[in-house]
């Protein structure tokens, strides 16, 4: 049978009932000074739900394009308080390269070769998180370029 070991603030005059599950490790629980339920591994809550650090990417962000506003080989910073999905493709050519990172780190690249005949296109998808600097380099034939399409989930 599990024990359980309950040690009340002196100064409090609430009442707190707490049931033990069966098990054999010693456990702490720390009860904020609030009425709520504890949310475990088989909880089920919905994103509307969640609050904070706590909301996934995607939930609330929405694609926007922002490629009138970007430039290869800039440092950009995300400030939106949240992680962003960055997607970024290079122009159509015989060889097209793309690199991503994020804060000084290369995080992606991808090089696409075609024959002369025909054309290829290189992207790149990568997350930020919040408060982290990215930025992406594209090359076209060789040359440095801009880019054909850069969408941010933000």
């Amino acid at each position: 049978m599990s024990k359980v070991t309950i040690q009340g603030d002196a100064s409090g005059t609430g009442i707190f009932t707490i049931a033990s599950p069966n098990s054999n490790t010693d456990r702490t629980l720390v009860l904020p000074d609030e009425a709520g339920t504890v949310l475990t591994s088989v909880s089920s809550i919905t994103s509307t739900q969640l609050t904070g650090d706590a909301i996934p990417i995607g939930v609330g962000q929405t694609w926007t394009d922002v490629l009138g506003s970007r430039a290869t080989g800039t440092t950009y910073t995300n400030s939106t308080g949240r992680p962003i999905m960055v997607a970024v493709t290079a122009g159509e050519a015989t060889y097209s390269y793309c690199r991503g990172w994020v804060d000084g780190v290369t995080i992606t690249e991808q090089q696409s070769r075609d024959s002369a005949t025909s054309t290829s296109q290189a992207g790149v998808i990568f997350i930020v998180p919040a408060g982290s600097t990215y930025q992406v380099t594209v090359s076209v034939n060789g040359n440095s370029s801009d880019f054909d399409a850069w969408f941010e989930l933000r």
